[in-house]
């Protein structure tokens, strides 16, 4: 009697080792799901961060680039109105070579003045040419510099 009985405090001692061993299992992995879980809300968090640092970028992007097309869109009007401008030979009635006139232009340089820029150009013919009176050489100008003058603030006023 006396060992049956040990036995079922024996087996009774194994049972609940059992049950603790199956209970610290079961908690071990429901604390994995749980931390599963918890990385996966994390990952799902940090994904969204990055779509949104991607969207940010892609819209920084695409108004930088629209921001280049604007200027370039202007830069090239600017350039074509300054070449038709010099293209009509700029110079005062005065400093223009005329036909028969032993007398050429003594003046090298000029500016353009506007509201929002300056614009300085020269002559860039050879004054040989322009002194010999050759008529098939046209007058070329070269833009020496360009100022950009801020308008908000410092509005020239009208000479007129």
């Amino acid at each position: 009697g006396a060992n049956n009985i040990a036995n079922m405090a024996e087996k009774e001692e194994e049972n609940e080792q059992a049950n603790e061993q199956a209970n610290e299992e079961e908690e071990t992995e429901q604390a994995r799901e749980k931390k599963k879980e918890e990385e996966t809300e994390k990952d799902k968090e940090t994904n969204k961060q990055r779509e949104q640092q991607g969207k940010q970028e892609k819209e920084k992007e695409r108004q930088e680039d629209l921001r280049k097309r604007r200027e370039d869109v202007a830069f090239a009007s600017l350039k074509a109105a300054i070449e038709e401008l010099l293209g009509l030979d700029p110079r005062t009635p005065q400093s223009r070579q005329k036909k028969g006139a032993s007398v050429a232009t003594t003046h090298r340089y000029w500016a353009l003045d506007f509201d929002a820029c300056s614009i300085a150009f020269r002559l860039a013919s050879s004054p040989s040419s322009l002194l010999e009176g050759r008529e098939d050489e046209v007058p070329a100008f070269e833009i020496v510099k360009v100022t950009h003058r801020k308008t908000a603030g410092s509005e020239r006023s009208s000479k007129a």
